[in-house]
């Protein structure tokens, strides 16, 4: 993305006046390699979610990844001053300097993104140490079994039941995060308590697909958030085909795809599910899967021009079988003669006239294209085809390829006739919304037929059908914890777990046999353990 934004523009280094493209070359190289490796890193991820040494992996190259990004932010930021002079000296168009800070910000949002994402990364390696920590725990324990025979077995009962099937750790933790996961749509979603189970059944949906639960959560909040005044039905849905997408597609990242679905489907005037059929339908034709996001911000572009939501998945469509290097450096092109044409409507430079002489290109033609753009439409639309058809019939390559610049941008160096075999091809091609959703929804209906994915389902539709006594055991156990707070002998077997979640689970285990021998009313068993006190 930043070689078209930053192509053409000079900077002084050292005393030495250098391209910035060039400048940043080192670290440009440097940050696709990592990227190249954190994607197959990704892959093992997916298959295996808890395998400590690719965790390990992602840490590091996160943490590459993030200096390379913060020296790249760096070295924009030290040419920042120069490349104001530039512009205001007239040295560079403005559309070059528009590009230069768009780099900029783009470089920011990306360094956050990371640092986000290395966060997310971080707790989960630490919640591993904190499993290897509790297993000690667990050993060391032993002795603060006491012999606490009781009257009454409900809490026995109730422990003993759902342990069956998994394990005493396994129900206190599955406990603690049906109890997180209340709270956090409470906290984090302002949706009435009816819409609780739908918000609860499509973040199972979404895990069962091969998603997890922190990103789950996270891009089902982004969708009830952005469409408030969607139905739970409609919402989860959308949700769906999103995490249909996701799980084909290892580069898409699911929170992401449903905010930009939204945006696009605002922009182009469609529903959340045609604006992810079009992005699906885009996918299967070999649209990069980690450049969603330009979909939305060129497809803004287009739709000023004046196209439609069918005629701009047609160009993207076109653009990417003209099997271009570089689809976010040619529909940068586009964008940029969308803006140059449109100021040809105010008035056409005295440059151009040089430049269209011995062409079948008039100035007065050039100015009516410039307005008919600027008005959007389908005479928009019309006035960009028209100015492809006329530029390919340029006969002087020279002269065809100056012109393709002075419109569409130094991008017309890169991709010189892919830009126009674009707007061509995408002109005549035709595009159905309704076919790109069926498909879609017959992907998902696909993914729901998997019997790994049943299963996985019915696991987690089972977790949630035992909700309520998760949520007995939670306050259980907030007792106990209560109790260890006022009794401090057993803390030198837990004096290890020092963090939240870590503290509860490993008290908890810590006394396990404890629990076998306790009744369940509360009144019991805060008399009893205060007996060994």
């Amino acid at each position: 993305m930043a070689s078209s934004r930053i192509q053409g523009i000079t900077i002084e280094i050292d005393g030495s006046t250098t391209g910035l493209q060039k400048a940043l070359s080192d670290v440009t190289k440097q940050s696709m390699d990592i990227q190249k490796e954190l994607k197959d890193v990704d892959r093992l991820l997916k298959f295996d979610p808890g395998n400590v040494e690719a965790l390990a992996q992602k840490q590091k190259l996160l943490s590459e990844q993030i200096e390379a990004t913060s020296n790249k932010l760096n070295q924009l930021k030290e040419a920042e001053q120069q490349v104001q002079a530039q512009f205001e000296r007239g040295d560079i168009a403005e559309s070059q300097y528009r590009a230069f800070r768009r780099e900029i910000e783009y470089t920011e949002t990306s360094l956050g993104k990371l640092k986000q994402t290395l966060a997310k990364v971080d707790d989960a390696s630490s919640l591993k140490t904190v499993e290897n920590d509790l297993s000690q725990v667990a050993e060391e324990s032993d002795g603060a079994e006491e012999s606490i025979k009781g009257s009454g077995g409900e809490l026995t009962n109730l422990i003993a039941g759902a342990a069956a099937g998994m394990g005493i750790k396994d129900v206190i933790e599955k406990a603690l995060d049906t109890s997180s996961l209340d709270t956090k749509i409470r906290v984090s979603m302002e949706v009435p308590e009816e819409s609780i189970v739908s918000v609860k059944n499509a973040i199972n949906t979404v895990s069962s697909y091969g998603i997890d639960a922190e990103t789950a959560l996270e891009g089902v909040r982004t969708q009830w958030t952005l469409n408030k005044d969607a139905s739970d039905e409609a919402n989860a849905a959308t949700v769906r085909g999103a995490a249909t997408i996701a799980a084909a597609y290892s580069g898409v990242d699911f929170t992401e795809l449903i905010q930009k679905s939204s945006q696009l489907s605002k922009t182009l005037g469609i529903s959340n599910d045609e604006a992810l059929a079009l992005i699906n339908s885009l996918l299967k034709t070999g649209f990069p899967p980690d450049q969603i996001d330009i979909i939305q911000e060129y497809g803004t572009q287009l739709k000023m021009a004046g196209y439609n939501a069918e005629e701009i998945q047609a160009l993207f469509a076109a653009g990417v079988n003209t099997g271009t290097w570089n689809i976010d450096n040619l529909m940068d092109g586009l964008k940029e003669g969308r803006i140059k044409v449109a100021e040809f409507g105010q008035a056409v430079p005295k440059a151009m006239e040089g430049l269209i002489a011995g062409t079948s290109i008039s100035s007065k033609q050039l100015q009516d294209w410039g307005k008919a753009v600027a008005a959007g439409g389908e005479g928009g639309s019309k006035a960009m085809t028209e100015i492809a058809t006329a530029l390919q019939g340029v006969d002087d390559e020279t002269k065809k390829n100056a012109l393709g610049v002075a419109i569409f941008g130094t991008m017309y160096e890169d991709q010189g006739k892919n830009i126009t075999d674009t707007l061509i091809n995408g002109k005549g091609a035709t595009v159905d919304l309704k076919a790109g959703q069926d498909q879609l929804n017959a992907s998902t209906a696909q993914l729901n037929s998997d019997p790994a994915i049943m299963m996985k389902q019915a696991m987690l539709d089972l977790q949630l059908a035992l909700a309520p006594l998760y949520e007995s055991l939670a306050g259980i156990i907030a007792m106990v914890a209560g109790w260890i707070q006022s009794n401090p002998q057993l803390s030198a077997t837990i004096i290890a777990i020092v963090t939240t979640l870590g503290i509860l689970i490993g008290i908890c285990m810590g006394i396990a046999p404890i629990f076998t021998a306790t009744s369940a009313a509360a009144g019991v068993l805060a008399i009893s353990m205060a007996a060994i006190a």
